[in-house]
């Protein structure tokens, strides 16, 4: 005799060749099983389909411990997360956000000029929150700048502006850079932000997708002689497969001898 065996989360019967739904009425409810013996699903398998946790409470029950966790705080009422502006607090990190809305308007939820050549933005995004730094790097006489920058927190990290930084393709630093860049060899400030992106597991995106010279170069001389690539936008590589696109716009008219980089980011769990 076969083996019929429920599994809450598909519906086959038959070979595995030739799969077709089946559901049987159980007190006024449809439930489907699987024919064992037939589709060949073993009982370890059908056993990990089953939602394994249960609220003590009220019987809702999940596959996953941590809804489990969220759903609990109905009951206790506790509120973890909570606003920084004002005293209200929230059972899960998406109400907080949609709340931080109406207090900035938009998705701006802080920004702060931490020196002249360091400022501080960070946006609510539907999936995640978004912490960009942007840089003004000194030139090469200059003490080394990457050591007043900070990385923390959860967020898509984004740091960008101007490096003062020639990267070049080195073949031990594959990995950060890509093989794309403007420039062979690495200058010192280039060094610099070699090993800082090595350091917090970021890559440098402007040199890491392939585009045409002249969508590379951020930065000619006055005499329109010298071109070079020094603007940089940083991001983790966590999140690296969301960087669309990194190029620059020569048409912009910024009244600087640098070009206007624009990145494009796609935003998903």
């Amino acid at each position: 005799m076969e083996e019929m065996m429920q599994c809450r989360r598909r519906v086959f019967s038959g070979t595995l060749k030739s799969l077709s739904m089946r559901s049987f009425p159980e007190n006024g409810a449809e439930v489907h099983y699987h024919w064992a013996t037939n589709c060949g699903i073993s009982s370890a398998r059908l056993a990990k389909c089953a939602k394994r946790h249960q609220c003590s409470s009220c019987g809702y029950t999940s596959t996953r411990s941590a809804d489990i966790k969220r759903h609990i705080r109905i009951h206790t009422g506790q509120k973890p997360f909570q606003c920084t502006i004002c005293a209200n607090s929230f059972i899960g990190k998406s109400h907080l956000n949609n709340h931080m809305r109406t207090h900035t308007g938009n998705a701006l939820q802080m920004s702060e000029a931490v020196s002249p050549r360091l400022c501080y933005l960070r946006l609510i995004g539907k999936f995640n929150n978004y912490s960009i730094i942007h840089v003004h790097a000194p030139t090469e006489d200059e003490e080394d700048f990457t050591k007043n920058l900070t990385i923390c927190g959860n967020d898509v990290q984004d740091v960008m502006g101007d490096f003062n930084a020639k990267v070049g393709k080195e073949e031990e630093f594959r990995a950060v850079i890509g093989k794309n860049s403007f420039h062979s060899i690495s200058i010192e400030n280039g060094n610099r932000v070699l090993s800082f992106a090595a350091s917090h597991n970021m890559v440098i995106g402007s040199t890491l997708l392939q585009h045409k010279y002249i969508h590379k170069i951020t930065w000619r001389s006055p005499d329109d002689s010298i071109y070079n690539q020094i603007d940089h936008i940083l991001i983790d590589s966590r999140h690296v497969s969301n960087l669309l696109d990194v190029r620059t716009f020569r048409r912009a008219n910024a009244d600087s001898d640098n070009f206007l980089v624009i990145c494009k980011i796609r935003a998903k769990r």
